[in-house]
């Protein structure tokens, strides 16, 4: 069964509100501080991909203001998987173009997802769910994917992968009329670098009932059309004995000179 953590992610409005703090960081030169509170967030928050190309940007302004173009160039990398079209801003500086064009080279135009899910048509209640998602070939990029299971109250648990397998228990099911997540892939350090879904419209499949058990023999139809197809049968047999008059010999003894038993048979076609 896939571990479901206790402790749900931050909710969209704290998500927000860590984003708003760590832009104050940067926005008072405190850099380090800053790149502490991006890389933070892009682990344990609830982001739509706006909102993660947004502190990768801020990752990459505090790389390269510590003089880190080789941070700056992974957080661009990044970007570009998310958004092929991203372009920096015409004044930024010198120190961000450089390792922007080293990553525009690394990734080309046209990068190959790094998660993708199809869903099913639907989901059986009373059993496990297994989410498989395709995943890139990219250990440095997706090295593991999240599942964000939607509550009723709007918010999300994490389940993450356990054997190599994504599963949502029975027991989320319980009442509710379709299962809600979005999936996220993670870089060995556990920062969203991808989604599939996302907080805001999360991936949504309607729920069935689950498949019912086999009826036990006695309820089923056919036991019976035998069982009464006997009870006629030996009806039969009983009446050919029972009704002959008193004192007059069997037809079978009469024909064939000596008793006979009379045989009743019966089938079903």
């Amino acid at each position: 069964m896939a571990l479901i953590v206790c402790a749900p992610l931050a909710g969209r409005a704290e998500s927000r509100e860590r984003l708003t703090a760590a832009e104050e960081l940067l926005s008072e030169q405190d850099y380090e501080g800053a790149e502490r509170a991006f890389r933070e967030i892009l682990v344990g928050a609830d982001l739509e991909v706006d909102e993660i190309v947004e502190a990768y940007a801020s990752l990459a302004e505090c790389a390269a203001a510590l003089r880190n173009p080789a941070a700056a160039r992974a957080s661009f990398v990044r970007i570009l998987r998310l958004r092929p079209g991203y372009a920096l801003p015409e004044l930024s500086s010198p120190l961000l173009r450089e390792p922007f064009g080293e990553a525009a080279a690394v990734v080309g135009s046209e990068p190959e997802p790094l998660l993708r899910y199809d869903p099913p048509e639907h989901v059986r209640a009373g059993a496990p769910f297994v989410v498989s998602p395709e995943v890139g070939n990219d250990e440095e990029l997706a090295a593991a994917v999240t599942l964000h299971l939607r509550r009723p109250d709007g918010g999300y648990d994490l389940i993450r992968e356990r054997d190599g397998r994504l599963e949502i228990p029975s027991v989320a099911f319980a009442g509710a009329a379709s299962v809600e997540f979005y999936l996220a892939a993670r870089d060995p350090d556990g920062r969203v670098t991808a989604l599939a879904g996302s907080p805001r419209e999360p991936i949504s499949i309607p729920l069935v009932a689950a498949a019912r058990e086999g009826s036990p023999w006695y309820r089923r139809w056919w036991v019976w059309t035998v069982v009464g197809v006997a009870v006629a049968g030996v009806a039969v047999g009983l009446s050919l004995g029972l009704a002959l008059p008193a004192g007059q010999s069997d037809p079978c003894e009469r024909a064939l000179g000596q008793p006979c038993d009379a045989t009743v048979t019966f089938g079903l076609r």
